[in-house]
């Protein structure tokens, strides 16, 4: 018997990419919206995920870089969850 891989439909992925963006945004700390700065993070677990199940993670998350980008706040970018404790 051959062991198949598992792989979760492209719709799931990019609803919990957008999840995971939404969320993030909304649960930036205060001082990051204080000073007028939102933090993206880009969870290095996901970044894995997404190949092992046919997607692109630079193709989800860079609608969300260009959109930020053109807001007129400060976009900041972490990839580690030390960083986040630290704002």
């Amino acid at each position: 018997m051959t062991q198949q891989s598992v792989r979760a439909p492209a719709w799931f992925c990019r609803r919990l990419l957008a999840c995971l963006a939404v969320l993030t945004l909304v649960v930036a700390p205060a001082r990051a919206w204080a000073a007028d700065a939102v933090v993206l993070y880009v969870s290095p677990t996901t970044q894995a995920y997404f190949p092992t199940a046919g997607g692109r993670y630079e193709a989800m998350v860079k609608p969300w870089r260009d959109l930020l980008a053109a807001q007129p706040f400060v976009l900041r970018e972490v990839s580690r969850p030390e960083e986040l404790s630290s704002l």
